[in-house]
């Protein structure tokens, strides 16, 4: 049901109830899988399985243990820009946390899960605070990087972001970091902020943007255990939020994890934006998290 609209920043702004009227209980699903799950045993032992809080496994694989949906905050927006419809889920307005759904087209996705089935993949590794990078079980997946100069199927994605989400300058960014997490695969919640020699506050990362191309058939969930909300997605969906206050330093709130892939496999992939170019911090400088409303514009 549309609750208001708003004319803001040239766009046509709903804030609506669900966007899906035909799903009653948009857990219902991963209810079932879960249970289904458990009886059969899946939810087994991992490596890395010790770095994890017990409290944040049971986020990961209960929906019900999940409460953001009480929040009245917690909605879902349609923005429309020039004929194009963008459908937001806001999961946490400040720092903003948001679920950008269908956002990539089907043709999209599949272009870009190719690149997987040509490409060998490597071990992914942790950064240590000198700089220096190492294998771990706190992270376990592979991956490669698909950078939009070499690969026109990385392009696609970075133009759609780029057009669809104006508040953010995506042309300043790491290279796309494509990942791949098969059954058991995890990574432990950490940061995305950068506290490591030889990264400068320009360099570092303001904004991650977690595009999902196949999701797991049970677990793989982005959690956020200091929000208390697990951001469960589908193919052609994204993920948005803010590393970054709005002084620059980092947000405390944006720590997050890959929970563990009981079964199935999910592929992914990253942008990390750069605050090198980004308008936002000439409009906002003060010693507090962003709003999720730069978002809606």
């Amino acid at each position: 049901m549309v609750r208001k609209l708003i004319l803001i920043c040239q766009c046509i702004f709903f804030a609506m109830g669900s966007f899906d009227p035909e799903i009653d209980d948009p857990n219902q699903s991963f209810n079932k899988i879960n249970q289904e799950t458990e009886s059969s045993g899946l939810q087994s032992d991992f490596a890395g399985k010790e770095y994890w809080e017990d409290i944040d496994q049971k986020l990961c694989d209960d929906p019900e243990f999940d409460e953001t949906w009480k929040k009245p905050e917690s909605l879902c927006y349609s923005v429309i820009r020039e004929q194009e419809e963008t459908r937001i889920e806001v999961l946490s307005w400040s720092p903003p946390l948001v679920v950008y759904r269908k956002f990539f087209t089907d043709k999209q996705v599949d272009d870009y899960l190719r690149i997987f089935k040509k490409a060998s993949l490597e071990q992914q590794t942790v950064v240590s605070a000198d700089g220096t990078s190492r294998s771990s079980n706190v992270r376990v997946a592979k991956g490669l990087i698909t950078s939009a100069y070499d690969f026109p199927e990385a392009q696609s994605l970075h133009k759609t972001a780029s057009r669809l989400i104006p508040a953010i300058n995506f042309t300043s960014s790491e290279p796309i970091n494509g990942l791949k997490y098969d059954t058991k695969g995890h990574y432990v919640p950490h940061y995305d902020y950068l506290k490591v020699k030889d990264i400068t506050e320009d360099d570092n990362r303001m904004v991650t943007f977690l595009m999902v191309f196949q999701a797991a058939n049970v677990g793989g969930g982005t959690i956020f255990p200091y929000i208390r909300t697990v951001a469960r997605t589908k193919s052609g969906d994204a993920i948005l939020w803010f590393n970054m206050k709005q002084n620059r330093e980092q947000e405390p709130l944006a720590f997050h994890g890959g929970c563990p892939v009981h079964s199935g496999e999910k592929i992914i992939s990253t942008i990390w934006v750069e605050r090198r170019g980004q308008e936002l911090f000439e409009a906002f400088n003060e010693d507090k998290s962003f709003s999720a409303d730069v978002l809606l514009c």
